[in-house]
């Protein structure tokens, strides 16, 4: 049994019929790792102030989510999108903190103590958008379950047994892919948003940001018109 058959039928995809989506996630990854480097030179420069910490927080918090999306994608790369809900809902966090940090950069001293509110009441005090997913994730994939909605990709459905691996294809890849941009654009904007925080002139990486966002919408619209 060839366990990475899925992982090279995907990567096969990547560099054919789904090359713009592959490019486009790229782009984004290139973005997020420009703002880390942006945190880095801020935080290098304002070592000893609330500024510099604010900047080395957003760092870390910003790479972490970066690796757990990397992670959604690898995973769904070998027809495992299901099983990466374990990791989204860390990346929901992740995202959520940012935002809660760039509304008060104060905040970044409870993180660096240990003291930060549950991720529940940091979801509340920003009025998070991601709690029916975040309860979703809770039920259904950050813990293991029986429910339908967490093990129905392994049953075959027309015999009924139990299959190892969910069923592949490009269709099934392109729609996780275009998930994934979306949660990375809500990584990128907000990661964004707390380099004007730092008092950089962050302008030209916000106007980029923007226009990959716009691309998420135009890969989305293509991937819908395609399907008709």
């Amino acid at each position: 049994m060839n366990l990475w058959h899925a992982r090279t039928q995907s990567q096969e995809w990547l560099s054919s019929d789904l090359i713009s989506e592959n490019k486009h996630l790229a782009d984004g990854y290139a973005l997020i790792d420009e703002c880390i480097g942006f945190f880095n030179q801020v935080s290098e420069k304002e070592q000893a102030s609330l500024i510099g910490r604010f900047a080395r927080v957003c760092a870390l918090t910003t790479a972490k989510g970066r690796n757990l999306l990397l992670g959604c994608q690898s995973l769904s790369l070998d027809a495992l999108a299901q099983e990466s809900g374990a990791l989204l809902r860390p990346l929901l966090e992740t995202i959520e903190l940012l935002n809660y940090f760039r509304l008060d950069y104060n905040r970044v001293d409870l993180a660096l103590d240990g003291k930060l509110p549950s991720p529940g009441n940091i979801a509340k005090s920003i009025d998070g958008q991601f709690q029916f997913l975040r309860d979703h994730l809770n039920e259904q994939a950050s813990h293991f379950s029986l429910g339908y909605h967490s093990v129905y990709h392994l049953l075959d459905k027309q015999t009924m047994t139990i299959k190892p691996v969910d069923s592949h294809s490009m269709e099934i890849l392109r729609t996780n892919l275009v998930t994934l941009s979306a949660f990375m654009s809500f990584l990128l904007l907000e990661s964004v948003g707390c380099l004007f925080i730092t008092g950089l002139d962050a302008n030209e990486i916000a106007d980029r940001a923007e226009q990959w966002k716009k691309i998420c919408v135009d890969i989305f619209k293509m991937k819908v018109k395609n399907n008709k």
